[in-house]
């Protein structure tokens, strides 16, 4: 086996560390709020209104 092979099959073997419960859960939560916040900025961006849609019609007389 090549001296490169043994490495690769190493560096494959490398595992991430198992994480708590609480740990996911928190990382979810903050991965949800930063998705939510970037919607609402993207949404506020293009929902601009020009003076022309600002203008409401009258409803009473």
């Amino acid at each position: 086996m090549p001296v490169n092979e043994r490495s690769l099959s190493r560096k494959s073997s490398i595992r991430l560390p198992v994480l708590s419960e609480t740990a996911l859960i928190a990382i979810i939560a903050v991965a949800f709020l930063a998705l939510h916040i970037l919607a609402g900025v993207i949404f506020l961006k293009t929902s601009t209104a020009t003076p022309q849609q600002e203008a409401v019609p009258a409803l009473y007389d």
